[in-house]
């Protein structure tokens, strides 16, 4: 009987220190969990930030290639629109041209209309006149 006493009181205390060592065991398990997850939320958060930061970067980036195709673009409408008035100067000035010969040819014809009578009535001064001529 006494053993029996002596063996429940052991049995008791060994009970007691396993449920003392699990519910440690338990806690440490807890611990490190809630550790792990707190390592885990500062991955993110950093992650996050990384994220972010790249973001603006990029959309720096952005702005400034969207800037630089602007002003190429502004730059090269400014070309065109350089040659298309070139471009019209220089037809204006074909067109010039073009009416000054014309006009000079006009002349030229008119000088010759006006000269052919002028060397036939030369003619006609120094020759006897013949009235059978038809000119």
């Amino acid at each position: 009987m006494k053993e029996k006493k002596v063996l429940e009181k052991q049995d008791k205390i060994l009970k007691r220190k396993i449920k003392k060592e699990e519910t440690e065991i338990k806690k440490k398990l807890l611990k490190e969990e809630r550790e792990n997850k707190k390592q885990e939320k500062a991955k993110i958060k950093q992650e996050e930030i990384k994220l972010k930061q790249e973001k603006i970067v990029l959309e720096k980036q952005d702005k400034i290639l969207k800037r630089k195709i602007k002003k190429e673009e502004t730059e090269i409408k400014k070309k065109l629109l350089k040659e298309e008035r070139e471009n019209k100067k220089q037809e204006k000035a074909k067109i010039k041209q073009e009416e000054i010969k014309l006009k000079q040819e006009k002349i030229a014809r008119d000088v010759l209309k006006t000269r052919i009578p002028l060397k036939a009535l030369n003619c006609a001064i120094n020759l006897p006149i013949d009235l059978d001529y038809n000119e």
